[in-house]
């Protein structure tokens, strides 16, 4: 064993050898190279930059645009706009899951199945009560056009999952709590009766 370690280092300190050459060579050259480069005159000064607590507003511009765009009736271009705005990276979690809700309502009154996937995805444990109780009502209307009991069971469904995360938000004893409890009482009032009779 031993002389297998012996045999592993004497072939490390061979490579190192045989590379500590080209290595030198490499170094000097960067080296002459700097030093025969004329100094370049200085640079223009760098804008400072963005400052990250202001970096979202360029996001809420395009969400008003979406806004816009859907008031319009250009749903097409409105969703869009909004896809945008819910992958951007820099914008606030309220606006791309606003942006996000918006895009899923629009592709959900055309009729797109896939849309009540996307609202669902939006009920995260810490979901904004008003933007809960506005998933809801979006999926009370789509339960009112839907033709399938299949449809109808899977919209329950999300309704069910909009119901409990509300829930689940008002039992904390905070503002934000108390913030949860006048949504979920708003949903137990107005749209819970289409779902859960």
């Amino acid at each position: 064993m031993s002389l297998q370690i012996a045999r592993a280092a004497w072939d490390l300190d061979v490579r190192a050898r045989r590379a500590a050459p080209a290595a030198a060579l490499a170094m000097s050259a960067l080296v002459a190279a700097n030093a025969v480069v004329p100094s370049v005159s200085p640079r223009a000064p760098r804008a400072a930059p963005e400052a990250p607590r202001e970096r979202w507003r360029a996001w809420r511009e395009h969400l008003h645009a979406a806004h816009a765009q859907r008031r319009s009736g250009d749903d097409a271009g409105a969703i869009r706009s909004y896809e945008r705005v819910g992958r951007a990276s820099r914008a606030r979690v309220r606006d791309a899951d606003l942006a996000r809700y918006w895009s899923a309502r629009l592709r959900l009154e055309r009729g797109e199945r896939s849309a009540s996937i996307a609202l669902r995805a939006l009920l995260t444990p810490h979901v904004d009560p008003a933007l809960a109780y506005r998933i809801g009502a979006c999926i009370a209307r789509a339960r009112s056009d839907a033709r399938s009991e299949e449809r109808r069971a899977e919209l329950t469904s999300i309704a069910r999952e909009v119901r409990g995360r509300l829930r689940a938000l008002s039992v904390v004893r905070t503002e934000e709590g108390a913030r949860a409890r006048r949504w979920f009482a708003a949903f137990e009032r107005s749209i819970a009766p289409d779902f859960f009779r």
